[in-house]
């Protein structure tokens, strides 16, 4: 009751003291996230990376470059996706065990902004985390890169002194060792892949907090949350394996009978279904262009947007799911 009229206060009221109180509690999450030494993993995260770039060895450079592009992203996508699910499982219950959460609800806060508070502080301390491991491959990638151009040119420069290559081959051979390499090399197609990972955490970030609301444990948060972050992955083979039309019979078995005419495909019920199913469980397909990326392809404007209009969408869906079940919870 306290909490409620002081919230409502004109001193509390407009959108300045909202930001502010907003601002608060994500950077008193941050802080909680910081000390629970979390970024830690990035010394994991530099190890492997020396690894990739400077142990393992492959059969040519731009395979090499390839190697160091596909370990960086796939630690990334591993560590955001565990960290989101894991970091916000562990928040909710902890401030409840410490009596952090009554006495921050104590204040003129309401319930809604504690859990946003929560949720963009977890986003704020994996931001950081992709950024700087972005970095961090993006150097090693700018070094194998620069190594790779070097090798290839004085090779070139070598057989054409030696007279394996003519002048015009030597020109050719060196415009087609370029173009190869670039498309390994620093592209803005790898900052877009970063920007994918970090919506696809974002999202199950926000599914693990509003299964956090109604939980009654970390472990089923975390078990909720891997499944439907599973589901998410395979639904989209779920729904073009229904929807996709059947094949049809051979003509000889239609004639003999040994086959009746297919069915439609696709029916109304079945599509309702899917259609539920999309917005209860994150089409996480829609956010793996990294295989692209490694393989040199260009990242096309409508697949960043739909990426981004399917991050707003299941944003609110579970923002909200989780905020009105917080707002019915019994503390």
């Amino acid at each position: 009751m306290t909490a409620s009229l002081a919230s409502s206060s004109p001193a509390h009221r407009g959108f300045r003291p909202w930001v502010r109180r907003l601002w608060v509690l994500t950077g008193h999450t941050f802080t909680q996230l910081v000390r629970m030494k979390v970024f830690y993993f990035l010394l994991v995260f530099s190890l492997i990376l020396f690894v990739a770039g400077f142990v393992l060895s492959s059969v040519s450079p731009d395979a090499e470059l390839k190697l160091v592009k596909d370990t960086s992203f796939g630690v990334m996508q591993i560590f955001s996706a565990l960290f989101g699910i894991v970091g916000m499982a562990l928040l909710l219950p902890k401030d409840i065990e410490d009596r952090t959460l009554y006495t921050i609800l104590s204040k003129p806060v309401r319930r809604y902004e504690y859990l946003l508070g929560k949720y963009f502080g977890v986003l704020a301390v994996l931001g950081v985390s992709l950024v700087i491991m972005h970095v961090m491959a993006c150097g090693v990638l700018h070094l194998k890169y620069s190594v790779a151009m070097s090798d290839e040119m004085q090779g070139l420069e070598e057989a054409l002194e030696k007279g394996k290559l003519d002048a015009a081959s030597f020109e050719l051979a060196k415009e087609e060792a370029v173009e190869k390499l670039s498309l390994q090399g620093i592209r803005p197609d790898l900052h877009m892949a970063v920007v994918a990972i970090f919506l696809k955490a974002a999202v199950i970030t926000a599914v693990a907090m509003a299964v956090s609301t109604f939980a009654g444990s970390t472990i089923f948060t975390l078990l909720a949350t891997l499944s439907i972050y599973v589901i998410g992955h395979l639904q989209a083979t779920a729904r073009e394996s229904f929807l996709a039309p059947p094949r049809q019979p051979h003509m000889q078995q239609v004639q003999a009978g040994e086959a009746a005419p297919p069915a439609p495909a696709g029916s109304v019920p079945l599509r309702l279904a899917t259609g539920i199913v999309a917005v209860i469980f994150p089409d996480f397909q829609v956010y793996n262009v990294v295989d692209a990326v490694v393989e040199g392809k260009t990242l096309t404007w409508g697949a960043i947007g739909k990426m981004g209009a399917l991050s707003a969408l299941y944003l609110a869906i579970y923002l909200g799911a989780a905020i009105f079940l917080f707002a019915e919870k019994e503390l």
